[in-house]
């Protein structure tokens, strides 16, 4: 088998095809390269199909349908045609071949498979590779003779016409010796007819030597313009033209090209912002861009950040052992994981710290001595109590011994729900506080499931009780 790398060019419909002949290629030993089995994850495409193509000598262009309609490969098939790769098309299902491969012998899998594959191998074999890929007998010498008339047609129009009327005028010079017979009558006639066809011979000539000028003209130009643009004018003027797909594969570089450099100025936008926005506009503008992956990877990291910090101002606002201790669990690996560990430690070093429990309720505020505070009680006194029964129950709530309990301000009630992550039981529903509006029995009272204050309660109304007392 020969030991040259083989490229196969397919259309994805034609997948289960090309991982069937690429297997039993391998299997009889051939050097295949396929981008299903070739290509490790994490590894740019685009980079590895061209650097197989550039270190392969064989290419197989599997045509189908499907593989006709793709535009990859086409560009493929141009590619290997253009590097001067052995081209061999396989025949998997009937399709219009294009006229690029209609001159390459194909091989047939469309009937016989295990025959075909029999025919591919015997013409990938070492003893076949002085003869074309194409499998007709030809001469690599034959072919290349072909190949320069295919692309100089104009050229050799041009020189046959240049030969035909040199043979003419050797015929019809003065002195020559070639038996002409002519009738006297028609002499005048025939001199007329002669320098016309000689005048008409010499004018086409002339047409086409400018014809061709002006394609060379045209092509040079467009070469030196190196843009889209030109290449497509001198298609529009030539559509028949000697270098028409030349120009074809010039703009298909060129867009490539232009695109690269669209993707890479739009990726440089996204870092230099690099916010969640930036990067998904990025991935919308280039949904095959080489940073595509790179682009979701950074806007998840963003996201995680985002959270790590509202986590964190939750856990500051808070303020207690319990609160540190939850952001540590959340994001043990977060941006304020020290700072956490660190707070964790001071308020645990401290004999009064926030979350703390203490003389029967739980320390939700420390003075600024550090030794004073408020303590809140762990359970509702009551879910549904007014004024007058309220302190009737006080006098009788003393838990741990301790008996000095009393409803909140308005202030410490607003403190108890901020902080009410440390405390169990609370109702949604309005709460008691001790402060008055005005005069009369308008008292203050405040929602602890949503936190809205209201002032517009008489005491004989009926709202659940948390008591507070001082330390």
């Amino acid at each position: 088998m020969n030991p040259e790398k083989i490229f196969f060019s397919y259309s994805r419909s034609d997948s289960e095809f090309a991982l069937k002949l690429g297997k039993d290629l391998r299997d009889k030993g051939a050097n295949i390269w396929l981008d299903q089995l070739d290509i490790s994850p994490g590894s740019t495409w685009d980079v590895e199909v061209e650097n197989a193509l550039n270190s392969s000598a064989f290419m197989l262009a599997l045509l189908s349908p499907d593989s006709m309609a793709s535009k990859n490969v086409m560009d493929e098939v141009s590619y290997g045609i253009e590097e001067k790769k052995k081209v061999i098309p396989v025949l998997i299902r009937n399709c219009k071949i294009p006229f690029r491969l209609r001159r390459l012998q194909f091989v047939d899998f469309s009937k016989n498979y295990d025959q075909a594959l029999a025919r591919l191998l015997n013409t990938l074999s070492p003893e076949s590779g002085k003869t074309e890929s194409t499998g007709t007998g030809k001469t690599e010498g034959a072919e290349k003779t072909k190949n320069f008339f295919a692309r100089n047609k104009y050229a050799v129009i041009a020189a046959s016409v240049l030969v035909i009327a040199f043979i003419a005028w050797i015929i019809i010079r003065p002195g020559n010796n070639t038996i002409v017979e002519v009738n006297p009558d028609t002499t005048d006639e025939y001199s007329q007819l002669r320098d016309q066809q000689i005048s008409d011979s010499l004018s086409k000539d002339q047409e086409l030597k400018d014809s061709i000028m002006r394609e060379t003209e045209a092509w040079d130009i467009a070469v030196k313009q190196n843009t889209i643009e030109a290449y497509k004018d001198y298609q529009k003027n030539f559509s028949q033209g000697v270098h028409y797909e030349d120009a074809q594969r010039e703009i298909i570089k060129l867009t490539a090209r232009i695109e690269t450099q669209k993707d890479e100025k739009d990726w440089s936008k996204a870092i230099d912002k690099n916010t969640i926005a930036g990067f998904e506009l990025y991935k919308s503008q280039h949904p095959a861009g080489v940073h595509f992956a790179d682009a979701g990877a950074r806007i998840s990291g963003l996201r995680n950040k985002e959270a790590d910090e509202k986590a964190w101002t939750v856990a500051l606002n808070q303020g207690s052992i319990q609160s540190f201790r939850q952001y540590l669990s959340v994001y043990p690996d977060g941006v304020h994981r020290r700072e956490a560990t660190n707070k964790i430690l001071e308020l645990s070093s401290t004999e009064f710290a926030i979350g703390k429990n203490y003389q029967g309720g739980i320390i939700f505020i420390i003075d600024a001595s550090g030794k004073h505070g408020l303590i809140g009680a762990k359970d509702d006194l009551s879910d549904a109590a007014n004024m007058h029964t309220i302190e009737k129950s006080i006098d009788s709530y003393r838990p741990d011994g301790f008996r000095d309990w009393r409803l909140p301000t308005k202030d410490e009630l607003n403190t108890l729900f901020n902080k009410k992550q440390l405390f169990t039981g609370f109702k949604k529903k309005y709460y008691w506080s001790s402060t008055k509006k005005g005069e009369g029995d308008i008292y203050w009272v405040q929602h602890l499931g949503d936190g809205k204050v209201n002032s517009f309660n008489l005491k004989d109304f009926e709202y659940a009780v948390r008591l507070v007392r001082k330390f």
